[in-house]
C-alpha cells in the first residue's frame, strides 16, 4: 500500500510499486531451496500484478497487488514460508512498513517423499529393466501430483509416478525432431503425447501390473 497523489510531485506520494517490485526482488533471490535434500527445488514465482490505471498514466496509485507462488518440498510447512518471507522483509523497514504478505494456506497442497525401496519400487525397476533393457531413472522432479491425495489419506503407501517425458510431446509436420523435447510438455500450451509414447505405456503398465501379482 502507499499514498496516492501525482507522478510529477514526488513529495505527495508514496509509490506501492516501488516497494513491491523491491520486496519480490528481495524474495526471489533467497536461496529458497538450501534445505532441500535431492527433492525439486522450491521456487519462488510471480504469477500476477496489478496495479494503477493505464489510463492515467500521471497518477500513482495507492495499491499495488503481486499474486505468488511457492513450490515446496518436504522440507518446508506451510506455516514457514510467509513468515520466512516477512523475516526477510523485516530487515528492510522500508519494504516491511508498505508491504503485507497474505498467505492462503487452506489450497496447501502438502508434499511428500516416498523412500526409494519398498514392493512396488523393485517392481517398478524389475518391469522397466525388462522392457526398456535399462533401469530406469527414479527421482523426485515434477510439479503437481494427484499422488499427494494418495498419501494424505495413507501415509505409509508407497506413491510413484510414471509416465512420458514431463518436457516436450508437441509434433507437427515439418518441425526439427529436437523440438518434440521443448514443446507441448505437460502443463504447457498444446499439451500432448505422442501416440508412440502412449502405446509404449501401455506396454510397460501392462509389465508392472503382471510382475506385481507375481511377486
Amino acid at each position: 500500500h502507499g499514498v496516492q497523489g501525482h507522478a510529477a510531485y514526488a513529495g505527495s506520494f508514496h509509490n506501492p510499486n516501488t516497494a513491491l517490485i523491491k520486496a519480490a526482488d528481495l524474495l526471489g533471490q533467497y536461496d529458497w531451496e538450501g534445505r532441500d535434500k535431492g527433492q525439486t527445488k522450491t521456487q519462488f514465482q510471480i504469477i500476477a500484478m496489478n496495479s494503477g490505471d493505464f489510463g492515467a498514466s500521471a497518477v500513482v496509485p495507492a495499491r499495488a497487488e503481486m499474486l505468488w507462488n511457492i513450490r515446496f518440498t518436504s522440507e518446508w510447512s506451510p506455516e514457514e514460508l510467509p513468515n520466512t518471507m516477512k523475516a526477510l522483509l523485516a530487515y528492510r523497514p522500508a519494504l516491511y512498513d508498505h508491504v503485507c504478505v497474505e498467505a492462503n494456506l487452506h489450497s496447501v497442497s502438502l508434499p511428500y517423499v516416498t523412500p526409494y525401496h519398498g514392493h512396488l519400487h523393485d517392481v517398478l525397476r524389475e518391469a522397466l529393466n525388462r522392457v526398456h533393457q535399462g533401469p530406469p531413472q527414479i527421482d523426485m522432479d515434477g510439479g503437481t501430483t494427484d499422488g499427494r491425495f494418495v498419501q494424505r489419506y495413507y501415509p505409509d503407501a508407497e506413491v510413484y509416478e510414471y509416465g512420458p517425458p514431463e518436457h516436450g510431446g508437441l509434433m507437427t509436420d515439418g518441425a526439427a525432431p529436437e523440438r518434440y523435447t521443448q514443446e507441448g510438455g505437460m502443463h504447457q500450451v498444446n499439451e500432448r503425447i505422442s501416440l508412440k509414447d502412449l502405446e509404449g505405456l501401455v506396454r510397460d503398465y501392462a509389465k508392472i501390473v503382471s510382475l506385481y501379482h507375481k511377486r
